[in-house]
């Protein structure tokens, strides 16, 4: 079995994503997930006034070289979204998301709660 792998990264919408744009965005990942064998979950906040126009949460995890191709390969040059950066990233001794080809939530601005802690709550942190 391959060593498993988790990388948590949050990012900012180069623009708001509507509904269209969410469902296309997960559709392509959750099929190329399933071919190369990552799962995860992705969380979009949406706008905050003209201050910022979206942020993303993401955690992906699976085989090592798989997560980092993900990574390296499909999220880091994507244009849809900037200043990319990493908050946890290792070995882990079992999925969070293994049901999961890319599980999605979507949060308001004024959900209380926010993305303060979602980071914390995507599961342990690396073995």
């Amino acid at each position: 079995m391959d060593d498993l792998y988790a990388l948590v990264y949050v990012s900012e919408a180069v623009s708001p994503f509507t509904e269209v744009e969410l469902d296309t965005l997960l559709e392509v990942s959750r099929a190329y997930n399933r071919r190369v064998g990552v799962t995860g979950f992705l969380a979009y906040e949406d706008p905050v006034a003209e201050e910022r126009p979206g942020t993303f949460v993401q955690r992906i995890e699976g085989p090592r070289d798989a997560v980092r191709d993900v990574f390296e390969q499909r999220i880091l040059p994507a244009t849809r979204h900037t200043n990319v950066e990493v908050k946890m990233e290792g070995a882990i001794r079992q999925r969070t998301f293994g049901d999961w080809t890319m599980a999605f939530q979507r949060r308001a601005v004024d959900d209380p709660e926010g993305f303060d802690h979602l980071v914390d709550r995507l599961g342990p942190p690396p073995a």
